[in-house]
């Protein structure tokens, strides 16, 4: 499974500190507590970051860190833009390696796991992110904007935790969830 919609409404997240002309921000969780209504997660946070993809842009296949070291999973809020985008999982196999993200001028010079030859990748599944998604980031995937306005989503990133799956497990096998 590479991603788990959750029915939930975490209410209205600003978004007017940002800089559009930049496809992230990461915002502190002082920032979160002062600024929005979202709960306290049983799981500990890494960090929170805001994703911007310009109208008609796209965030072009990679691995979320590096080939070697890669993040496991995160939380996605859509906040504006919630429909007419796609996101794309692409087949892990040996065509990707530790590289620059591009736009690499718009990710702060960000790493992670690229396409070799952007040729051979393959589709494995696709979805809009029109609700709060917990999804893998370990795989490879992107992400393609149609709308003529920024897409915003809150990408909240936990701890690592060993295995997507028995996450998931845990949260809808063991009435555990990821909310206090």
């Amino acid at each position: 499974m590479l991603f788990l919609k959750i029915d939930t409404d975490f209410g209205h997240i600003p978004t007017d500190h940002l800089n559009l002309n930049m496809m992230g921000k990461v915002v502190s969780k002082e920032w979160i507590a002062e600024n929005t209504t979202l709960p306290n997660f049983n799981y500990p946070v890494k960090f929170y970051r805001f994703h911007i993809t310009p109208p008609n842009g796209k965030l072009n296949p990679h691995i979320d860190g590096t080939v070697e070291s890669r993040r496991k999973f995160a939380l996605n809020i859509p906040v504006v833009g919630k429909y007419n985008h796609t996101m794309t999982w692409y087949k892990d196999d040996d065509n990707w390696h530790t590289d620059y993200v591009e736009p690499r001028d718009k990710l702060g010079n960000a790493k992670g796991g690229v396409p070799i030859d952007v040729n051979k990748i393959e589709i494995i599944e696709q979805t809009i992110i029109d609700k709060p998604t917990l999804l893998r980031t370990d795989t490879p995937h992107s992400l393609e904007n149609y709308n003529d306005f920024h897409r915003i989503i809150l990408s909240i990133r936990f701890e690592d935790h060993d295995d997507f799956e028995e996450m998931l497990n845990e949260n809808t096998h063991k009435n555990k969830t990821l909310f206090k």
